[in-house]
């Protein structure tokens, strides 16, 4: 016996969690320090490293893949990947992926132009990691939704 879902019926639940997610991301990655930094005028300037893979090998050989930037890039985009693919519902692989991307690349320039952070092209291949692993448990909970015969119809 099958159980059937409304699209319609989850979807303004979905779009509340996403939104929630987007925003907990905005305070996590833009707003991580005070906002009384931004008129300090002793602030000191974010680097900015367009080295691919630089800052994730210096992370390794210091820490380990322990580190918590690290982790938490990862994490931090994972429900992204996981989430993008049922918010746009006709949405491919491809698309959810290159969705990923763009927010990242978005709050990594963000950081750059308010100079609320710095901008760290590794940043955006974690992020890129978390957001493949958080499709890759979207696919696998699709598979599985399918296999015990629950469907989400539109």
């Amino acid at each position: 016996m099958a159980i059937q879902l409304k699209y319609k019926t989850i979807r303004p639940i979905i779009l509340l969690i996403f939104i929630i997610y987007i925003l907990i991301l905005i305070k996590i990655i833009i707003f991580k320090y005070s906002l009384s930094l931004l008129w300090d005028p002793n602030r000191q300037a974010f680097g900015v490293n367009l080295i691919p893979f630089n800052s994730i090998i210096s992370m390794y050989k210091h820490m380990g893949f322990f580190n918590l930037n690290f982790i938490a890039n990862i994490l931090s985009f994972f429900p992204l990947g996981f989430l993008l693919p049922i918010v746009f519902w006709k949405a491919k692989g491809l698309h959810c992926l290159l969705g990923v991307f763009a927010t990242s690349l978005i709050f990594e320039v963000v950081q750059l132009i308010t100079n609320f952070g710095s901008f760290d092209v590794d940043d955006i291949i974690l992020n890129l990691m978390g957001g493949i692993i958080g499709f890759l448990i979207f696919k696998a909970f699709t598979f599985s939704v399918n296999k015990c015969k629950i469907l989400i119809v539109q």
